[in-house]
């Protein structure tokens, strides 16, 4: 008798671990795709409210100021860098970056979205960096690549990375 309650309870556990591992493999496979439509459609309906709750600000703002801080050491000729870039950057910019990605610079843009009434209809690829992050790549409306960090089971917005877009060649455009 003993024996076979040890059987039924190994069995109950093999059971349980494989039904856990595909509800862990099921939210890794989906919940990506999920959060960035959830976000588009929160864009599309004007619900900032709902939008920001897929961001983390501190981390846009910190991501925003550290590409500034680059692009502006960029400019600079070799060994001539004379000022600090992120002195610089917190100086000229950084009040302006803390607008931007706010609660209230979220609602601005997406009420601004709305008035211009723009195709909202995004078009994205998921690239997959891991258990803890990913990048959307959004083709539509902008070429834009979304970084998102894993926040316990979700996923927040933590950086942004406009592509550029190839420019025709001279023979192309002729």
């Amino acid at each position: 008798m003993a024996k076979r309650t040890a059987t039924r309870t190994a069995v109950a556990m093999g059971t349980g671990a494989i039904l856990a591992l595909g509800a862990i493999s099921g939210w890794y496979l989906v919940s990506p795709r999920r959060t960035v439509e959830a976000m588009a459609d929160a864009a599309t309906h004007g619900r900032s409210d709902i939008l920001v709750q897929y961001m983390d600000m501190p981390a846009l703002r910190a991501d925003m100021r550290r590409r500034a801080a680059h692009a502006i050491a960029q400019g600079y000729p070799p060994g001539r860098v004379v000022l600090n870039p992120k002195i610089v950057v917190e100086a000229l910019a950084g009040p302006q970056i803390d607008r931007m990605f706010s609660n209230d610079g979220t609602r601005r843009a997406v009420e601004r979205s709305k008035r211009s009434h723009l195709d909202m209809a995004v078009t994205f690829s998921i690239l997959r960096g891991g258990a803890d992050h990913f990048t959307a790549r959004l083709d539509r409306p902008h070429p834009v690549d979304l970084l998102f960090t894993r926040r316990g089971t979700s996923w927040r917005l933590t950086g942004i990375r406009p592509r550029a877009t190839r420019t025709p060649r001279a023979e192309e455009i002729a």
